[in-house]
Order: structure tokens, then C-alpha cells, then sequence
């Protein structure tokens, strides 16, 4: 007979907690009390030398975003954008010449190139002097002007 209660007493449990037997909550419990085994880190840290981040990597060369600066607290214009992208294409190839399987790190290299491209090619039907002065400043190639 008690074994029979116990078996009910279980049973019962299990109905209560949505399938699962005691056990196994109390497992649960005793993992979400326990410190993660390594540390979180945001994904965009995890990979920052990869990713497209707002901000600006430590590793790029900025020095010679300031001549393109409208005033001195300018870091929109495209003009601005343009030089900061082409330190990072030029970043971004060092690393890939040697890290030739980064596919990751190709696929942001793509990304950055496109970015480029449609501030190069707004650049070029709104204001064309500051086109051909990026363009000449920063040693871009020139295939817009071929291209409209």
C-alpha cells in the first residue's frame, strides 16, 4: 500500500509540474544559482575586429579623417564616412592578407565596400568637387563616373 501512495504522490507531482519530476527542478534550481562557466560578452565585442560597429576601431588609422572634417565636431558627412570606411578597408585587407580563411571577416570587408560605394555614389550626383577631392585625397578608384 505504500508503494502504492508513493507511486501516486509522484504521479501527482509530475501532473503538477507540467510533466517533469521533481527532480529535475530542483537541478534547474541548482544550475540558475551557479555562476555562468566563462563570462557574457556581447557579441559585438566577441567579434569587434569582424563586425560593422558604429564607433571606431582601435586598430584604424584615422589621422587623415581630419582633413575632411567640415567643422570640428563633423562625423556625418559623407566625406567624413568615406575616409573612416577607407581606413577600415585598408585595415581589413592587412588582416585578411594574412588570415586568408577569415570568411567572416570577408563577409564585413563586403559590407563596408558597399557602404562606401552608396556614399561614394551620393557624393558623386550631389556634390562632385568634393567627390573628385575624396577621391584624389583618399586614392579611391574611380569607376562611378564610368558607371552614370
Amino acid at each position: 500500500m505504500a508503494a502504492l501512495a508513493s507511486t501516486t504522490l509522484t504521479q501527482s507531482n509530475v501532473r503538477a509540474n507540467h510533466g517533469r519530476t521533481t527532480n529535475h527542478l530542483a537541478r534547474a534550481r541548482a544550475t540558475a544559482l551557479r555562476a555562468p562557466a566563462r563570462p557574457t560578452i556581447p557579441a559585438r565585442q566577441r567579434v569587434g575586429h569582424l563586425a560593422l560597429t558604429r564607433g571606431v576601431n582601435l586598430n584604424t588609422d584615422i589621422s587623415r579623417v581630419a582633413e575632411f572634417k567640415r567643422h570640428e565636431k563633423d562625423s556625418g558627412s559623407s566625406e567624413v564616412q568615406i575616409a573612416l570606411l577607407t581606413s577600415r578597408v585598408a585595415q581589413l585587407t592587412a588582416h585578411l592578407k594574412e588570415n586568408r580563411k577569415d570568411y567572416a571577416c570577408q563577409r564585413g570587408l563586403q559590407q563596408i565596400l558597399a557602404r562606401r560605394k552608396k556614399l561614394m555614389k551620393y557624393l558623386f550626383s550631389n556634390d562632385r568637387a568634393a567627390f573628385d577631392r575624396v577621391v584624389a585625397e583618399l586614392g579611391i578608384r574611380e569607376k562611378l563616373s564610368k558607371q552614370i
